[in-house]
């Protein structure tokens, strides 16, 4: 996975903002666990559930108001428009998200895109790499060497999962939409 981008922002303003829960709303992801479940158990052919849900609910903060830390000029150069949904990511110590595919269902639901329609996910660490926070994509890559504001592209057809196997707050911002490029994943019957 390369880097496709930055996101040149003051982080520091940024990540107080979110501490102090300005303006987004805060909210625990019980709604997510089954559905990345469900999908970990299909990829895996497995009965087995190796992921509780105490340790697989991270936070999400959402608002519209987001969208204000991204420059206009910032969205032709990742191959959208800015029509996006933004949501800011958190995993405490010890808290990992299940192995999945995303279907980016709610994104083509809001923006009236057709199923098979092309959508992106971009994934923006807000901090720099710390100590145990990781991003897995595929068979063969781990994620560490990031800085703040570097922006990478998630492809959605290739498993991929998270977590925080560290000593700090772990925090990374998603964008979805629509992928003008044509260039971003298609969708998929799960999730």
């Amino acid at each position: 996975m390369e880097k496709i981008g930055h996101l040149d922002i003051d982080w520091q303003a940024f990540n107080t903002k979110i501490d102090n829960v300005e303006g987004v709303v805060k909210k625990p992801t019980e709604y997510n666990w089954p559905m990345k479940q469900d999908t970990y158990d299909t990829n895996y052919k497995v009965d087995d559930h190796h992921y509780a849900q105490a340790t697989s609910i991270y936070t999400e903060y959402v608002s519209d108001d987001l969208i204000k830390y991204f420059p206009k000029d910032f969205w032709p150069t990742v191959g959208m428009d800015g029509n996006v949904i933004i949501k800011v990511l958190e995993h405490e110590p010890g808290v990992v998200t299940q192995p999945h595919l995303d279907g980016y269902h709610i994104t083509k639901e809001k923006f009236g895109l057709a199923e098979d329609g092309p959508v992106k996910r971009l994934w923006i660490p807000c901090t720099d790499y710390k100590f145990g926070h990781i991003l897995c994509v595929g068979d063969d890559f781990i994620m560490t060497n990031y800085k703040a504001g570097d922006v990478f592209e998630i492809p959605g057809d290739i498993l991929h999962s998270a977590g925080n196997i560290g000593v700090e707050t772990r925090r990374i911002i998603t964008v979805t939409g629509e992928a003008l490029d044509k260039k971003g994943f298609k969708g998929v019957a799960v999730c």
